[in-house]
Parts: C-alpha cells; sequence; structure tokens
C-alpha cells in the first residue's frame, strides 16, 4: 500500500472517466500530486493550523492532514432565535480544525481553509432536500475547470461507501456519488448531472454555490410547512441559486 494512499484516495492515479456531457470523474491529483507522506502529515500533528496552510499545495495533501489529526465528524451547530427566525449557525474553517470535529460544513470550511493559498477561485456548493436535510461540497477551479469533491467523504465517510479511485464506473455503485472528485466546465452542468443521479421522491433539491469564505455557511434557516420549505439565509451572504426554484416546493427568504 503506498505511504501516499488515504481512504478513497489513490495517490498515483491517472484517469479521466466520462460520466456525461462535460462531467467527468478524474482523481483528486489532478489539483496536484502530494509531496508528503501519510507519516510526514502525522509528524506535524502539534503544528498550527496557520503553518500547515503554508505547506500545503493541493487538495490531496490538505485531506492527508486532516486524516492525520483525526477529524472526525460531530454536529457542531448550534442554534439562536432573532426577530422571529431560528438560525442555525455553523462553525468557520479554522475553528473546525482546531477542534478536529465538524459537521459537513465545518470539514469543507476546513479544506478551504488550508487551501486558500493554492486557489485564487475557490467556493462552495450546497443543496438543500424537502424534507430539509443538506449537505455541503467544494469547488476549486483550476487550469479553466471547476473541480468539485466532498470533503466529509475524504475525511470521516463510512468507508464502505466511498468510492475507490481507479476510474472503473463498476466502482462506483452503491457508493455515495459525491466521494469523487468530478470536473466540469460549469456548475451548472454539475447540479443537472447531480439532479438526475439523486432524485429524492421526485422532488428536486434546492443548489446554491457560495464563493470563497472561512465559513461555507455562517447561518442558515430552514422550517418545513405544508409540504413546503422556507429556505432563510442572512442579507449579507453572498450566493449564486444554481437552479430554479419550484415555487411548490421552496419559499426562498433573504433577511
Amino acid at each position: 500500500m503506498s505511504d501516499y494512499n488515504i481512504r478513497g484516495l489513490v495517490h498515483d492515479a491517472n484517469f479521466r472517466f466520462k460520466l456525461a456531457k462535460e462531467i467527468y470523474w478524474t482523481p483528486l491529483n489532478a489539483m496536484g500530486h502530494s509531496g508528503h507522506t501519510n507519516m510526514d502529515f502525522a509528524l506535524l500533528i502539534n503544528e498550527t493550523p496557520h503553518q500547515i496552510q503554508n505547506l500545503i499545495s493541493c487538495p490531496y495533501e490538505a485531506f492527508q492532514y486532516l486524516n492525520a489529526i483525526n477529524f472526525e465528524e460531530a454536529k457542531d451547530v448550534y442554534y439562536k432565535t432573532e426577530n422571529n427566525v431560528n438560525w442555525e449557525y455553523h462553525i468557520d474553517g479554522l475553528t473546525a480544525i482546531r477542534n478536529k470535529r465538524g459537521c459537513c460544513t465545518s470539514v469543507a470550511s476546513a479544506a478551504t481553509f488550508l487551501l486558500s493559498k493554492c486557489f485564487q477561485k475557490m467556493g462552495y456548493i450546497f443543496f438543500v432536500r424537502p424534507d430539509t436535510s443538506n449537505h455541503a461540497l467544494n469547488y476549486v477551479y483550476h487550469r479553466n475547470k471547476y473541480f468539485i469533491f466532498d470533503a466529509s467523504a475524504y475525511t470521516y465517510g463510512q468507508l464502505d461507501y466511498v468510492a475507490i479511485e481507479n476510474g472503473d464506473i463498476n466502482s462506483i455503485k452503491d457508493k455515495i456519488i459525491t466521494s469523487i472528485c468530478f470536473e466540469t466546465s460549469s456548475l451548472y452542468d454539475f447540479v443537472k448531472f447531480h439532479k438526475r443521479v439523486h432524485l429524492y421522491n421526485s422532488h428536486r433539491f434546492l443548489y446554491l454555490s457560495f464563493p470563497k469564505s472561512d465559513n461555507c455557511l455562517d447561518r442558515i434557516s430552514l422550517k418545513k410547512e405544508n409540504n413546503k420549505l422556507s429556505v432563510y439565509l442572512p442579507k449579507e451572504k453572498k450566493f449564486e441559486l444554481l437552479d430554479a426554484v419550484d415555487e411548490m416546493q421552496y419559499n426562498f427568504c433573504i433577511v
């Protein structure tokens, strides 16, 4: 076994598999190969997050580090009611690294913190299901392409459901589809693909993108009433709607 391989990631993987129009499955190393072994990062666990940030040069290394510190899944959100809105507050990336734990938005923010000096253009894709459950992904813009990946899959995703980077389409079956790295020319094309794969009781998801920030999602409020989901975001939060909202399912609010 390679001293660089970690979870589903394969250090020397080399493939580019077409999944759909303008959507390709590529290894995470398409954004840069790691120059450090897993043991190298294990020996650096007592360094400060900012020292590690200066060391990391690609996403692969970011996940080697997060695995080295045993970053764990945890529901680290907290709630506060303001002006009759019950806000769900999320943790920033630096705090998540120091805590070595967090939910999907926390580990996505942690990955962005670690990579913030590597790429000029990064951000998040956030999707909400009709039952109010949700998930966050990272994206990086590199060599005129978007690379989209799920930080939680590479950090604490259940190994039985995480795909191995081998370029074999059969290995994706029964695995979490976002446990692979996607290459695309457009975030909209990724959303179209994801919608086809993840039909949820015949309902559409709500897809948003957020630009690079210390906190993927500082706060949000989700409330379901009469089969309609209300989504609240603070007015200072920059975002882009990646898919049209079905007014019979969603009530989208900026407050």
